[in-house]
């Protein structure tokens, strides 16, 4: 489970005095704030942590199969 090593790297927080969100240059707008990103991501995004999983359907997939977790949107009478 390489994805969750790769997890942890996005985890930790910037170096000491930089700040958790950057502005992406040439995202200001006339009336709008900037665009802020994860300061490790200012260029491209992330795609996925798990080369497996690329939509909804396959966090699901995988939630249904380990069963630690109910589906997303699942409500539990038994709790109430």
């Amino acid at each position: 489970m390489a994805y969750l090593e790769r997890a942890k790297e996005f985890y930790a927080p910037p170096p000491v005095g930089s700040p958790y969100s950057v502005p992406l240059p040439g995202s200001e707008q006339t009336g709008r704030s900037r665009v802020y990103r994860h300061w490790r991501f200012q260029g491209e995004l992330l795609k996925t942590l798990d080369p497996n999983v690329k939509m909804q359907h396959g966090i699901d997939g995988s939630r249904k199969a380990t069963r630690l977790t109910p589906p997303a949107g699942h409500y539990s009478t038994s709790n109430v």
